[in-house]
């Protein structure tokens, strides 16, 4: 159709060819580039003025449609890929457990205490005795706490990453617990960092756990209430969140062994 409307075109063109040559090496020129098919809808000024006005339109066939959704299904199923990917790797290790200096036993506890509080709150603790007459372990226990999502960046539980999206799109709860060592006349910290899902008795908005009534026999009233929502089982046990521990140590070996910042108003 489109070679049709540029001889017609050509011929109403005072009999010269010129327009009729320009507009087939166009029109190939074009298809070679472009394949596929060509629908002209230029007037007849218009193909006089340009050097070629075709206008064209490509539709995706039918097996590259499959190809993308396999694409995007393949890439929706990586989990663990995004997960190497996503999460930061910390810029230096810390050994669990973590060698300190000679430092004085009180500075250590608070600074110590200080630093857990950051992430959870502190339940019970049993400060550290390190002196010539009296050596004593010191240990930190914290209250569960559920971990921080994504729309919570303020909270330091969840590390970034793995550890933040689980704790948005699961029920998960941490503990830790610090134990304080005295090692000659420095300190030997440990931080263990248990991290549990909930167990349920079914999904949230599921309702296949649900007790139902028959409806076929003789009326019969019970004043007995249906659960409307789901019950906690227990807690399954996860491990240790590893990267949440190397976050704290990191910040207790910065307190103990880096010199405090120098202040403005500082006398």
């Amino acid at each position: 159709m489109a070679t049709t409307n540029v001889i017609n075109l050509a011929e109403d063109s005072n009999g010269k060819n010129t327009a009729f040559q320009i507009g087939l090496a166009a029109e190939d020129r074009f298809l070679r580039i472009y394949p596929g098919r060509v629908s002209d809808r230029c007037g007849a000024k218009q193909l006089l003025a340009r050097t070629f006005c075709v206008t064209r339109y490509w539709q995706p066939t039918r097996p590259l449609i499959w190809i993308l959704l396999c694409s995007v299904l393949l890439l929706s199923g990586c989990g663990r890929l995004l997960y190497r990917v996503k999460t930061p790797v910390p810029q230096t290790y810390v050994p669990n457990p973590l060698e300190l200096p000679p430092v004085a036993d009180d500075f250590v506890w608070l600074q110590v205490v200080d630093v857990v509080d950051d992430y959870f709150h502190v339940q019970r603790e049993r400060p550290v005795q390190n002196h010539p007459g009296l050596v004593m372990e010191g240990r930190l226990d914290t209250s569960y706490r559920v971990g921080a999502s994504i729309f919570e960046p303020w909270r330091k539980d969840s590390t970034k990453g793995f550890e933040r999206w689980q704790s948005t799109l699961q029920s998960i709860r941490r503990r830790a617990t610090v134990f304080v060592r005295p090692n000659g006349t420095g300190y030997q910290i440990e931080v263990v960092v248990q991290k549990e899902l909930e167990d349920t008795n079914r999904g949230m908005e599921a309702t296949e756990g649900l007790a139902s009534r028959r409806n076929d026999g003789t009326v019969e009233r019970s004043n007995d209430v249906l659960p409307s929502t789901q019950t906690t089982l227990g807690w399954i046990p996860l491990g240790r969140d590893a990267t949440l521990e190397q976050s704290i140590l990191q910040d207790i070996q910065g307190r103990i062994t880096k010199a405090d910042r120098k202040k403005i108003l500082h006398h």
